[in-house]
């Protein structure tokens, strides 16, 4: 992805593929809501995303790790990074403005996952892709990808073996996730405050982990209980 008003920055970017003899190599996709609506929540963004990061380092196997942070615009702050090396994300990283281009930073960032996964060679492919995608609004701003391009790239992805976490809040999560050809299994609706944010990114975690631990097609539903159960005692 070119640094251009519609593709992602780049910064701590890894050439270096995984080595071969990898036990079991991942690769951890994050894509993260940062327009203006998460206003008051950074603290809780950047403290979810570096304790799901910390529970990764603990787990058996190779894992790579890219963020991307969006909001008119996406920007890559970690492409393809060992977890070993990924620093913890700053204020300085998660500075909320801006609306949500949410299609353009998921079709993005799977054609990028997409491409070089096609051009690695045998035994440096990864066995697992995992993307996490947590917003707390609609879609407002793409103007690269539509609905449509992205469902069908999800869907494609999925039959492949990747597999898709989507967290929304302010929004019908599993409707939303639905149009993006993402299960209900895998979506979730989470409230917009300090509780809601901590409990989403510990299910954001649990169940993350469980896909790198076990077999993803095994967790069910059981991940997103919690944060479900918050949603329906605090909601309006």
């Amino acid at each position: 992805m070119s640094q251009s008003k519609h593709n992602p920055k780049r910064k701590n970017a890894s050439t270096a593929a995984p080595a071969a003899t990898a036990p079991h190599l991942t690769e951890l996709v994050f894509i993260i809501d940062r327009s203006g609506s998460m206003g008051g929540l950074e603290s809780d963004t950047i403290g979810g995303y570096n304790a799901t990061l910390q529970r990764h380092r603990q787990l058996d196997g190779e894992c790579t790790v890219s963020t991307v942070l969006f909001d008119n615009e996406a920007e890559v702050i970690c492409d393809r990074l060992p977890i070993a090396q990924v620093r913890p994300m700053t204020a300085a990283d998660y500075q909320v403005r801006g609306c949500t281009a949410l299609l353009d930073a998921l079709g993005g960032s799977m054609r990028h996952i997409s491409r070089v996964q096609r051009y690695m060679p045998q035994g440096h492919k990864a066995e697992q892709v995992i993307f996490v995608v947590i917003t707390d609004g609609m879609e407002n701003a793409s103007s690269r990808y539509t609905y449509a391009q992205v469902r069908a790239a999800v869907e494609k992805h999925r039959a492949e073996g990747w597999e898709f976490l989507f967290l929304g809040a302010n929004i019908d999560a599993v409707a939303e996730a639905g149009a993006l050809g993402i299960p209900e299994e895998r979506a979730a609706t989470y409230l917009a405050d300090h509780i809601g944010q901590a409990t989403a990114y510990d299910a954001i975690a649990d169940a993350s982990c469980m896909m790198r631990s076990c077999e993803p097609r095994g967790i069910g539903r059981e991940w997103k209980r919690r944060v479900e159960e918050d949603t329906r005692a605090r909601g309006n």
